[in-house]
């Protein structure tokens, strides 16, 4: 009988294909699971790549980027407060922790925990940079406060996964794909900084130089940047910067190395053209740690001078800025935008206490009052007439110091499509922030949202394909596809689709979640319960009472209504976690075939305002009570078409009347 292994707070069965934490299930697709059980089988001894990738991988032929992309899976999975799996470059990985090996005893208790942990709510670590008050440890004034140097290095650096929570590495990235763009644009890749002792690493110096980097690129026009997403199967120390460019499909690389000697930093960058491995320029920048913001920019400027040579004298301008001069200002937004990616309650109310720093320090950034409406957008536990609003007027003031910042309008475009209605005007800010920005994926992505609602799925369907050209390995963009298959009824797609983003990022809560209602609805009720229960532990989730009262609704709809009615309960009383959806509970209500306590609810919601009774006419869960008139109803007075059944049963009822 296989045993358990046990090591620090984690339990490992083989058995089950289950791996728990204190208890609680840690979520893991099948071949990150085998790569942890072949590492831990063999603990303490070094397995080589080619060994490992034929025990997980038998009959299949795998890139060494697959199994990097799952052992960065893994360490995510494990946390960073243990070192349990060692790189060993060019040659592969052990398990180093020590490992107890006991009788097998998870069992039944096992499964109950899952089924047990939605009731849970998980927390991440706070990961904040320490800070330390201003003169020495007194606050000379309530709310201020300033980074000390390792923090304001971390301020800097944080952009290396300030886009993270949009989407976790790209397995198969081919090298065949034509790269996006128009005619005669040139494809450009920054890869990872790399340290020139690999005992003095410093990650987040080495992503935030990336990131920074590519958001500069990222205006720039004739040149079509990959986004750090697409990178970051290439951080290792012994990659070759060549081979990643090809695996990229770009036609250059930004490859570069950093040396740190106490207020100093060496940045060493070389541009490397991909087809003969031929250096393009390279330069040394030589300064001290304050002026890392100006390293940026020198950079930035002359990388775009090489790659596009009639850009020489106004590169500089058409770069991509941080839209303050105020070094602590650009500190704190960029930490506040790697929060407000997490997706986490607790990540957005720090991300608004740090966006407000950043105003407060400069108050004439434009681009900290956007980012403050995107978080107030997505608060989720407050309810919309409290958040709302302050999302609102931080768009509006965005747009007031900087009436061209594309982001502004497409901040404002959410609020206007989600919270006052305003389709056209909706349409209207989406409209202007492609014009000022043409390549902005996040424009189309909310422009797919839009045509989703509207129910002109072909054309949403371009937008997606769009948003793809600018950031073709964001699984945030990528899911797009499979949300559009989702609403279309195409369950069988859409839960395919779903599958190759999570087999990407298995913490991928919104794709958890949603593969969860395509089981669901396809009558695959099982798996359908197993996955909305996996999207419900999952740190990143800012959707947490919704994913229980999809939860509740999957138990209607699977004939348990008992617990059904159970977990609506749970919604309807007192409030643990904020506001609650009342389209959630009317959602209960209808797996429940209770029409008239449904239609009572979606009134709720209607007056409220939600964010999710804009799904109301394509949301698919809805097509049993499409013909009641008060359907129809709520649809017009959101100012969106009605589903072609809910049209032809008002015609009928018109024809009858008359």
């Amino acid at each position: 009988m296989t045993n358990v292994y046990e090591f620090g707070p984690f339990q490992l069965d083989p058995a089950e294909v289950l791996l728990l934490r204190d208890g609680t299930p840690v979520p893991l697709m099948p071949k990150t699971f085998e790569v942890l059980r072949v590492l831990v089988e063999n603990r303490g001894r070094l397995v080589q790549k080619d060994e490992l990738m034929k025990l997980v991988w038998p009959e299949s032929f795998v890139e060494e980027g697959n199994l990097s992309h799952h052992v960065f899976t893994l360490r995510k999975a494990l946390g960073e407060e243990t070192k349990y799996i060692e790189t060993v470059p060019k040659r592969g990985y052990r398990f180093i922790a020590p490992v107890r090996e006991v009788g097998r005893t998870l069992g039944h208790g096992a499964m109950s925990a899952y089924l047990d942990v939605a009731e849970r709510t998980v927390t991440p670590p706070d990961a904040s940079p320490q800070f330390q008050p201003m003169h020495g440890g007194a606050t000379t004034e309530p709310g201020r406060w300033r980074f000390t140097r390792p923090a304001a290095i971390a301020g800097v650096i944080v952009a290396a996964v300030a886009l993270a929570a949009f989407g976790w590495m790209a397995r198969n990235a081919r090298s065949d794909r034509t790269p996006p763009g128009t005619s005669g644009s040139r494809t450009l890749a920054v890869l990872p900084f790399k340290p020139l002792v690999a005992t003095s690493r410093d990650e987040w110096l080495e992503w935030g130089l990336a990131e920074t980097l590519i958001t500069r690129f990222s205006g720039v026009p004739g040149i079509v940047v990959r986004p750090i997403s697409a990178t970051r199967p290439f951080a290792s120390l012994d990659q070759d910067p060549t081979a990643a460019g090809r695996r990229l499909g770009v036609d250059v690389v930004l490859d570069g190395s950093i040396q740190r000697s106490e207020d100093r930093i060496r940045i060493t960058v070389r541009l490397i053209r991909t087809q003969d491995g031929a250096p393009l320029w390279a330069r040394a920048f030589d300064e001290k740690v304050a002026d890392i913001l100006a390293i940026q920019d020198s950079i930035a400027e002359q990388v775009a001078a090489s790659l596009v040579p009639q850009l020489i004298d106004g590169a500089g301008a058409r770069l991509k800025t941080p839209g303050t001069k105020n070094t602590e200002a650009y500190q704190l937004y960029l930490r506040a935008r790697f929060l407000w990616s997490q997706r986490t309650t607790e990540g957005l109310k720090k991300a608004i206490e740090y966006f407000n720093h950043a105003i407060e320090t400069d108050p004439g950034y434009a681009q900290a009052y956007s980012g403050l409406a995107d978080c107030y957008q997505i608060r989720h536990d407050l309810a919309p007439h409290e958040r709302m609003p302050k999302a609102r007027s931080a768009a509006l003031k965005a747009l007031q110091l900087d009436p061209e910042l594309a982001e502004g309008h497409v901040s404002l475009a959410g609020i206007r499509e989600f919270y006052e209605w305003d389709r056209a005007g909706a349409e209207r800010e989406l409209g202007r922030a492609i014009q000022l920005d043409a390549r902005s994926a996040e424009a189309y992505r909310m422009l797919a949202l839009q045509l989703m609602l509207r129910r002109r799925f072909e054309e949403a369907e371009q937008a997606i394909k769009q948003a793809q050209e600018f950031e073709p390995l964001s699984l945030t963009v990528g899911k797009m596809t499979a949300w559009l298959a989702f609403h279309r009824r195409d369950y069988n797609r859409a839960i395919s689709l779903y599958s190759a983003v999570l087999e990407l990022d298995s913490h991928f809560a919104q794709a958890q979640r949603e593969i969860g209602l395509s089981y669901l609805l396809n009558g695959e009720q099982k798996k359908g319960l197993a996955a909305l229960r996996t999207s419900l532990v999952l740190p990143e989730n800012y959707f947490r009472s919704t994913n229980r009262a999809d939860l509740a609704y999957a138990s209607a709809v699977s004939g348990d209504k008992r617990e059904a009615r159970r977990a609506l309960a749970k919604l309807q009383g007192p409030l643990t976690e904020g506001y609650v959806d009342p389209y959630d509970v009317a959602m209960v209500y209808v797996g429940l075939e209770d029409k008239e306590s449904a239609f009572l609810w979606l009134r709720r919601a209607y007056d409220d305002h939600s964010y999710w009774l804009s799904w109301l006419a394509v949301d698919p869960r809805w097509d049993p009570v499409h013909t009641d008139p008060r359907f129809g109803e709520l649809v017009r007075g959101m100012g969106l078409p009605e589903p072609p059944s809910a049209t032809t049963a008002g015609e009928l009822r018109r024809r009858s009347a008359s």
